[in-house]
């Protein structure tokens, strides 16, 4: 048997106590360590049968027990790695300006911070996912899911980096371990993305029927919302002090037709403008033309009304 295992060699400690097989890759610990952090495996070692966590200790290699886990080796990496390395003080780890974790490793301490009862792992999951999943739409940043590098991410306040498709495995995380108040940002975040790619998730099961559906019957509505608040931007004159009418008027009016010319209702001018996500206007800004300060306006003043959108996934 041991011929057939993979070592990981980073976490592969001669002095270990315990060795955990997660998908053939092979990783010696140490029983204190794991017993310190989790109340499953502290359970595990003392009475050698796991509470319900798809964990089973069974057998042993070269004289040290061997525990097989359900979980992948990515996953186990992300919870072994922070155990190991992220310092005598984990929460000097965590409070270190919440530095950006890619989602996957957000992901694993949820599921295997709750399968595991490591209980600071699945807090620092869930404070993460709801400051990317706000209960508010003031508080919502669409630039969250613009797969930001970890400094762009860092920059912005943004704890994790992710993209809109993420939002897809969220809906499924809420679910399952009882968090439904980052449900209706989800749902947002999901009725973003093209139905091709919500049929795909259907079909490869990560997103039910129901869910499907719930987000599909938003989309009209979100679609009225989002152009009758566009139009409204038309309607806007220049200001009667303006020395450039014409041009005021003309850049306002590509403004616009940009935005509507874009193609699908959420494609990325759109969706930038729906989220309320000003940074494509900041060149025009600059320019000091009245036609852009209208428009900002304009759109600072939709933010309120959003807020009827934002329910229609919270039903």
């Amino acid at each position: 048997m041991a011929n057939e295992l993979t070592r990981y060699n980073e976490f592969w400690f001669d002095d270990g106590s315990i060795i955990v097989l997660a998908a053939d890759v092979a990783f010696r610990l140490h029983k204190g360590i794991l017993s310190r952090h989790s109340t499953v495996f502290r359970d595990m070692f003392s009475v050698a049968q796991p509470v319900d966590s798809g964990a089973t200790l069974d057998c042993s290699l070269d004289g040290v027990p061997l525990v097989h886990v359900s979980d992948t080796r990515e996953d186990f990496e992300s919870i072994v790695s922070i155990l190991y390395d992220g310092g005598v003080n984990l929460r000097e780890f965590y409070s270190n300006g919440l530095w950006p974790l890619p989602f996957s490793v957000v992901s694993a301490f949820l599921r295997l911070g709750s399968n595991y009862q490591i209980d600071h792992l699945r807090a620092e999951a869930i404070h993460r996912l709801r400051i990317c999943f706000p209960t508010r739409l003031s508080q919502y940043k669409a630039e969250a899911f613009s797969n930001l590098t970890s400094q762009e991410a860092q920059k912005h306040s943004i704890p994790i980096m992710m993209s809109f498709s993420d939002a897809i495995e969220v809906i499924q995380l809420a679910q399952s371990f009882d968090l439904a108040d980052i449900l209706p940002s989800a749902f947002y975040t999901c009725a973003q993305l093209p139905t091709s790619q919500l049929f795909d998730a259907v079909s490869a099961g990560r997103l039910s029927l129901r869910d499907l559906q719930r987000i599909i019957e938003a989309f009209p509505r979100l679609t009225r919302v989002n152009k009758f608040k566009l139009s409204r931007l038309i309607r806007r004159a220049t200001s009667p002090t303006c020395h450039h009418r014409n041009l005021c008027r003309s850049l306002m009016h590509e403004i616009i037709e940009g935005l509507f010319d874009a193609g699908p209702v959420f494609d990325d001018g759109v969706r930038e403008c729906f989220c309320y996500d000003r940074t494509w206007l900041t060149t025009i800004q600059a320019s000091g033309l009245c036609a852009s300060r209208n428009v900002l306006q304009r759109l600072g003043n939709r933010k309120e009304n959003c807020g009827t959108t934002w329910l229609l996934c919270s039903a």
